[in-house]
């Protein structure tokens, strides 16, 4: 807000964008302060740990994968929070704390990286895509998968093993996420065909009663 206008206003005073872009605008620019928050957040708590750089490199790997990838996203902003920075501050403990030798690294993100590209996309159900954004989303899921691949083999070979680990941990991080939604996805068919055989049966069992009592009523007529 600056002085009672929001950027979108300005930027319609300004003939920058349409009035009715106003909203989508208004959107956009309050999800990018919610994002840029994040990511400050997370690199504080990197710096904290003394992983600052291990931390840049997880975050740009797991977040252009995931991108496209899919997986589970939380309900609310607040648990989007809470769980985001919890799962930050664990993935940044293991990379921290795990050693693996170059050739188990490499196999374990080789079969992160094939299981990711056979899952993508994991479609969230507030915004379901169409066959051909599908393939798009995969195509640029393996494209950044693999890129991440080389990174990883370029670090090995640099000798950098916290940064081959960090991308790891992204890769098998966004892995878990799609298992975790599509787990999600699965639950939620349940519960609503759940619900509407409670419904269907709600709805027969009032009809019956009806013509039940239908019938009486032609019975005390005559």
């Amino acid at each position: 807000m600056i002085r009672g206008k929001t950027v979108s206003d300005i930027l319609v005073e300004y003939e920058i964008i349409l009035p009715e872009e106003r909203e989508i605008v208004t959107y956009g620019i309050k999800q990018t302060v919610i994002s840029l928050g994040h990511i400050a957040l997370f690199l504080i708590i990197g710096f904290g740990m003394h992983m600052f750089c291990e931390t840049a490199v997880f975050l740009v790997t797991f977040s252009t994968v995931r991108r496209y990838a899919g997986g589970y996203h939380a309900d609310t902003r607040l648990r989007c929070t809470i769980l985001s920075t919890v799962f930050v501050t664990i993935n940044l403990f293991l990379i921290q704390n795990i050693k693996m030798n170059s050739i188990f690294c490499i196999v374990h993100l080789c079969i992160m990286c094939g299981m990711i590209i056979w899952l993508s996309p994991v479609q969230n159900g507030n915004n379901p895509l169409n066959e051909h954004e599908k393939r798009a989303y995969r195509c640029k899921s393996a494209v950044y998968s693999i890129i991440g691949v080389i990174l990883s083999c370029l670090f090995a070979w640099m000798k950098l093993p916290s940064y081959r680990y960090s991308i790891n941990m992204a890769m098998m991080s966004v892995f878990i996420l799609q298992m975790v939604g599509m787990v999600s996805i699965v639950i939620e068919g349940r519960l609503n065909y759940g619900k509407k055989q409670i419904f269907q049966k709600s709805g027969s069992s009032r009809i019956g009663n009806s013509n039940d009592s239908g019938r009486k009523c032609n019975g005390v007529c005559k």
